[in-house]
């Protein structure tokens, strides 16, 4: 199953585009010497740093393509199968435990993120880490082994930040697991509390800076809990696939609802049979223990965020960022279908083969067709159109990632600040003779600052093509073969371009005031 999952995920591994994130990523990765790597380390807000110096080390080693970038992602998700199994099966059953695994093995959703240079695909290898060191705690006990926890629970925050979210379910699910052993759950709970409390006080100066008060500013502002619960359930399914709407509904019914009650059922069965007298005494029966702790791995860092989201009026949500549960919501998955199987064999050979047929036209469909925004046609549409000194203006700036990564050497970038006006275009095109306009959001953001208008008074568009992903390009081609400057006292401007184009403009009347 292992190596199957491993040529799957290496399949067309270098077809998507290396689209913005990841092309920070590989930007991110350069100078990556001791000192910044300890400053990284050291800095609230952070994000990833573990990753990075990971995956520098990886570069080091073989190379810094797309291909090779991205496999250390398909090498995190390879290691996680047996990891997913060896957790697993300390909490359900082995049939469902097996097919948890099959599902992490050939999932879509965890193949996308296996094919991409960021850092999702080693965060659900650093969760399932974490997840089965604590079980083997719990169960064995030991100093060394709380020890080995927490040391792999600290280093999975710093893997992704939102681990601090699994962290604080850990604490919850151990309740269930180890409860009547006081002495346990308290050094359970201290080993946490060593590790979380720390890492959120000094993390809470990132947050109040860059997350406190963001709300719709940022990709879940308007989102309703029931919607982000849909948008999980639908990507952990089906991903980027086009779904019709009753299939997307289905799998949202089968994962959060019928699989979440199927776990947590026969624990409020033992409570009302048992009351609460003898399950203080006795914990919960073993057959309860596995599938409710399973719920609260799944749902708490989820309903957790979604506090912690609304007291700080913020909107930071995405489904990779709950990367690390992804495993244990196929295990609740993996319980739904489980009682499908013992009630009607044939509904479950159906549902299996409905099942295997999505996850496979996923796949396949997310390594034939263009998805990810596509800066590698964005590039070659300029090599292939650009005037001898044409420019390309990133719009968001950010946009210089990818950009600059897909470009030839030498490619003249301009970067156009929009959040600080007055923004000199004159002096900022001058030299050019044309400008090629690279955004994602070509409505809203070229209009910004007179951008647009400014570009339509002094310059001609020869060319607009939008490529996959909504990335817009705008060749614009200026008045008179190129922009120069012409001071208040009447002489040329001396921008830092080439004075062959200057000499050429002298002779035009498109000239360009600046007073």
């Amino acid at each position: 199953m292992t190596i199957f999952s491993l040529i799957i995920r290496l399949w067309r591994i270098d077809f998507q585009s290396f689209w913005l994130d990841e092309a920070h990523t590989a930007f991110y990765l350069n100078g990556q010497t001791p000192r910044v790597i300890w400053e990284r380390l050291t800095r609230p807000g952070e994000n990833g740093p573990v990753y990075y110096v990971l995956l520098a080390c990886w570069r080091l080693a073989f190379g810094g393509n797309e291909v090779s970038l991205r496999s250390f992602s398909v090498l995190s998700v390879t290691v996680a199968i047996p990891l997913t199994w060896l957790a697993m099966r300390r909490m359900i059953p082995i049939r469902e435990a097996l097919v948890t695994t099959a599902l992490v093995a050939f999932a879509p959703y965890i193949t996308w993120y296996a094919q991409e240079a960021k850092m999702y695909a080693l965060a659900m290898f650093a969760g399932l880490l974490v997840l089965g060191l604590l079980f083997e705690a719990v169960h064995r006990g030991g100093a060394w082994r709380w020890a080995a926890y927490g040391f792999a629970a600290l280093c999975s925050s710093y893997i992704h930040f939102f681990a601090l979210l699994s962290i604080g379910s850990h604490a919850i699910a151990v309740v269930v697991l180890l409860w009547p052993n006081r002495r346990r759950l308290v050094a359970s709970w201290a080993t946490m509390t060593l590790v979380l409390v720390p890492v959120l006080v000094w993390q809470a100066v990132a947050i109040s800076r860059d997350v406190a008060g963001s709300g719709a500013s940022m990709s879940s502002g308007e989102m309703s809990l029931p919607t982000r619960v849909g948008v999980l359930a639908y990507a952990y399914l089906m991903n980027v696939t086009p779904a019709p709407l009753p299939i997307v509904v289905f799998s949202s019914i089968v994962i959060a609802i019928f699989g979440t009650v199927a776990c947590l059922a026969p624990a409020a069965g033992s409570l009302r049979q048992l009351g609460i007298k003898v399950i203080w005494g006795c914990g919960f029966p073993a057959p309860v223990r596995g599938p409710l702790a399973l719920a609260i791995l799944a749902w708490s860092p989820f309903f957790a965020h979604a506090i912690a989201m609304g007291a700080l009026s913020a909107g930071l949500f995405a489904d990779r960022y709950f990367m690390a549960t992804v495993p244990v919501l196929y295990g609740i998955a993996a319980i739904a279908f489980g009682l499908v199987v013992d009630r009607t064999k044939a509904g479950a050979v159906v549902l299996a083969v409905v099942l295997v047929l999505v996850g496979a036209w996923a796949t396949i469909f997310q390594v034939s067709v263009p998805i990810k925004d596509d800066f590698r046609r964005v590039m070659a549409l300029y090599r292939g159109g650009k005037g001898v000194r044409d420019a390309v203006v990133p719009i968001p700036q950010y946009l210089s990632y990818p950009v600059g990564y897909h470009s030839a050497p030498g490619l003249d970038v301009v970067i156009v600040d929009m959040e600080r006006p007055p923004v000199d275009y004159a002096s900022k095109f001058s030299g050019r003779t044309g400008v090629w306009v690279v955004t994602n959001v070509p409505d809203r953001v070229i209009a910004l600052r007179g951008l647009r208008e400014w570009l339509v008074a002094h310059a001609s568009l020869a060319s607009e093509d939008t490529v996959t992903g909504g990335v817009n390009v705008q060749h614009w081609v200026f008045d008179g073969g190129c922009v120069t400057v012409v001071l208040a006292d009447g002489t040329l401007g001396a921008p830092s371009f080439e004075r062959p184009c200057l000499e050429e403009v002298r002779s035009t009347p498109q000239l360009l005031v600046v007073r």
